[in-house]
């Protein structure tokens, strides 16, 4: 969603009340790889030029000056397709403004298993860090005990006021994720950006520590003065829905209930 200014109204019996006025905005971009190095004629060093194809200029004159120089047949169109790379992978990659080769080191072997690893942090520490959203996914187990280790994490994100981080490896690239429960109560995985490569923006946060009785009772009164959403709220209707079909309802839905599983575990003698 690009960012836009928002009116939140209530809408009740065909009249419409504005509440809030706020932005929306990205409060995190993850920043790129790409506007920060530089892709170099693995010959020379030099920058190629992108004609529909990376053409490294530099080798192309100098094939040409040495086919000259030793009397050598050679056609410029010859030369270029010797200086010429199809695919940037082909190209070296260094750090931007520098001749500093990066190498892209493999941190987990394809076929390899992929060993996350589990870390703790109290809910008022990690509050202090910016947790921008890079993905969300959603997770299931296939057997008893992994859910009834699942469900000890997810007590303590509930109800113990930590925050379970895990963190993998990827095959070149390191992954950080919260392992947490969505409003629907799905089990999700959520990636966040890494704290050294995300450009914070600014954006709000609220602490509500110290909320007050009387500002609890004023929230219960203006939530009542909300309508209810249905089902039809969480639906839209545009031209997408002319275009994809309904592919699954909520009824049909699949979704793996965790005490089903730890229902599966043997009663202790």
């Amino acid at each position: 969603m690009r960012p836009r200014r928002i009116k939140m109204a209530v809408s009740v019996m065909g009249f419409t009340t504005p509440i809030a006025e706020a932005s929306i905005t990205s409060f995190a971009k993850l920043a790129e790889v790409k506007d920060y190095i530089d892709r170099v004629c693995p010959v020379c060093a030099t920058i190629p030029k992108w004609e529909g194809r990376y053409v490294c200029q530099n080798c192309k004159e100098n094939l040409l000056k040495v086919a000259r120089e030793s009397n050598l047949p050679l056609t410029e169109s010859e030369a270029e397709d010797k200086a010429t790379y199809t695919h940037w992978s082909k190209l070296r990659e260094c750090v931007k403004g520098t001749t500093r080769e990066i190498k892209r080191l493999a941190l987990r072997q394809k076929g390899e298993d992929i060993l996350a690893k589990i870390y703790r942090m109290p809910l008022e520490k990690f509050r202090h860090f910016a947790d921008a959203t890079v993905s969300e996914y959603g997770l299931t187990v296939k057997d008893s005990t992994s859910g009834k280790n699942i469900k000890k994490l997810l007590i303590a994100v509930r109800k113990l006021g930590q925050v379970i981080i895990l963190t993998w490896n990827d095959e070149y690239e390191q992954r950080i994720a919260l392992l947490t429960i969505s409003e629907s109560d799905r089990i999700v995985i959520r990636e966040i950006m890494p704290l050294n490569l995300g450009e914070i923006e600014e954006t709000l946060r609220v602490s509500l520590t110290d909320v007050s009785e009387a500002e609890v009772t004023e929230a219960e009164q203006f939530i009542k003065t909300l309508p209810e959403a249905t089902e039809e709220t969480l639906k839209v209707q545009d031209w997408r829905t002319e275009t994809i079909p309904q592919v699954v309802s909520t009824e049909k839905a699949k979704v793996q209930d965790l005490e089903q599983i730890l229902a599966t575990i043997p009663p202790a003698k």
